[in-house]
C-alpha cells in the first residue's frame, strides 16, 4: 500500500534477517555485498559484533515500577512518564550534560528530533553546595535528604501542566535507593558527612576497571565508586574521578570512563552497570584472525547495543526520547575519543609537513594567521575540512 500511494518513496520492509552470531536483526540492504549470497542463502552483516568477535552482556530487564513506565501501551500514566522521560532522568542524574541543545527543529510538525551543536561536557561538581547555591545533580543524594522530593522538583522549570508527577519521582527515588550501587556510595557518605564527627570524606569514581586502590567498603559487583575516608586518595590512577566533599569547581568526566553512561543516565541504566572501558577484550573467531588490536574499541561498543534483538532488553533503543539523547551523547563521546586519538598521534599523520613560516608562505599566506601549531585530521575523520574536500 506504501509503494502505491507514494510512488517515488523506496520501501524496504521490516528487518527479516538475523545475526548468526549476536542475533541482532537486519535489513536485508544492510548486508556485506562482497560476502553475500542469495543463492546459497548466506547473509552477512557484521556491523552488529564483528562477526561474533565483539561480545558484551545482555542488560538487565527494568525493575519495577520502571518497567511499567517505560512502555508504550501502559496507558495515560506511561505515556506521560515517556513524553517526559528526559525530564525524569534529569532529576536523577549525577553529572550536567554541558551541551547546546538546538530546540529550533522541533516544531511539532514531525516526530521529536533530539539534536545538538558543539563540544558535549560531562561534569560533577562537590558532594555539599557552596554557600548560597542550591544543590544539583549528585549533591541531591547528600544534601537535605529530609525534603528530598521538593528538592528535586524544584530544579525542575516547565510550563504548568508537563511537570513531572511527585508519585513517580518518589517511588523512582525508592528504586534507585534499592539498586543502585552508585547512589549507595552517595548515600554511604551522607550518613557519615551528618555524624557530629565527620571525617574527611571523598567518593572515588573508578576509572580503571584493574584499579581498586584503598577503597573503603568492600566492592560492589560494578566496582564504578568507592568510599574514601580521610579526603583525597594517593591511590587514584590516571582516570580516576575524586569527588571532594567540597569544592568549588566541577570536575570533568572523560568520555572512556566506566561510570560516564550509568551517572548521566540513572534511569537508562538503574543498576549502575559499567559502560564502555578501555579493557573489554575481542572475543577469538575461528574464521576471523584477531588482528593487531585486542579490545573493543568505543564505537564497537554502543554499535554492539544499539542493534535490536528479539526478547532481550535494550535501554538503549527501547526508552523514547532518553534513548534519542542517549544515541546522541554516545555518538559524541565516539567522535571525543577519535579527535584526542588524533591529537596525540600527530606524527602518524606527518602533520609536520603542514606547519612552519615556509610552508605558510609556499601555500600563498600573506599574514601571520595560519602560521603555528596546527592539529591535523584525516581525510577519514567525518566532518573535518580534508573529509568534506
Amino acid at each position: 500500500m506504501l509503494k502505491v500511494t507514494y510512488k517515488d518513496r523506496s520501501y524496504y520492509g521490516g528487518p527479516d534477517y538475523v545475526c548468526d552470531n549476536c542475533s541482532a536483526i537486519f535489513w536485508y540492504q544492510e548486508r556485506i555485498e562482497s560476502q553475500s549470497s542469495i543463492g546459497q542463502r548466506r547473509i552477512v552483516y557484521k556491523n552488529c559484533c564483528r562477526a561474533g568477535r565483539v561480545s558484551l552482556p545482555i542488560h538487565r530487564p527494568f525493575p519495577p515500577p520502571l518497567q511499567d513506565l517505560i512502555r508504550f501501551n501502559g496507558g495515560p500514566r506511561s505515556n506521560a512518564f515517556i513524553r517526559l522521560i528526559r525530564q525524569y532522568n534529569s532529576l536523577f542524574a549525577f553529572t550536567s550534560l554541558g551541551v547546546d541543545v538546538d530546540r529550533s527543529i522541533n516544531t511539532g510538525n514531525g516526530p521529536y528530533v533530539f539534536r545538538i551543536n558543539g563540544v558535549v561536557h560531562h561534569r560533577i561538581g562537590s558532594l555539599i553546595p557552596v554557600v548560597g547555591s542550591r544543590p544539583e545533580y549528585a549533591q541531591l543524594y547528600i544534601y537535605d535528604t529530609v525534603n528530598k522530593l521538593h528538592n528535586r522538583l524544584n530544579i525542575f522549570f516547565a510550563e504548568e501542566g508537563d511537570k513531572p508527577d511527585p508519585q513517580i519521582v518518589s517511588e523512582l527515588t525508592n528504586m534507585l535507593n534499592r539498586i543502585n550501587p552508585l547512589v549507595k556510595k552517595f548515600r554511604m557518605a551522607r550518613d557519615r558527612l551528618i555524624s557530629p564527627n565527620a571525617p574527611d570524606i571523598a567518593i572515588k569514581l573508578i576509572g580503571s576497571v584493574k584499579n581498586h586502590g584503598d577503597i573503603y567498603s568492600l566492592p560492589t559487583t560494578s566496582e564504578l565508586a568507592g568510599l574514601l575516608i580521610g579526603g583525597s586518595s594517593a591511590n587514584t590512577s590516571t582516570f580516576d574521578i575524586v569527588v571532594e566533599a567540597q569544592s568549588s569547581h566541577f570536575k570533568h568526566i572523560p568520555a572512556i570512563h566506566p561510570a560516564l553512561m550509568s551517572l548521566q543516565y540513572p534511569l537508562l541504566f538503574p543498576y549502575g552497570d559499567k559502560g564502555f572501558h578501555t579493557d573489554i577484550k575481542l572475543k577469538a573467531v575461528d574464521s576471523e584472525a584477531l588482528g593487531s588490536r585486542e579490545t573493543v574499541s568505543m564505537m564497537e561498543f554502543y554499535c554492539y547495543y544499539m542493534h535490536y534483538r528479539k526478547h532481550e532488553p535494550n535501554p538503549a533503543i527501547c526508552s523514547g526520547r532518553l534513548s534519542q539523547q542517549f544515541g546522541v551523547n554516545a555518538y559524541s563521546c565516539v567522535e571525543a575519543n577519535r579527535l584526542s586519538f588524533h591529537f596525540f598521534n600527530q606524527d602518524l599523520l606527518r602533520s609536520e609537513t603542514y606547519q612552519g613560516i615556509s610552508d605558510a608562505i609556499c601555500h600563498g599566506a600573506s599574514t601571520g594567521k595560519d602560521v603555528g601549531i596546527q592539529k591535523m585530521l584525516p581525510t577519514s575523520f567525518i566532518g573535518s575540512k580534508r573529509y568534506m574536500q
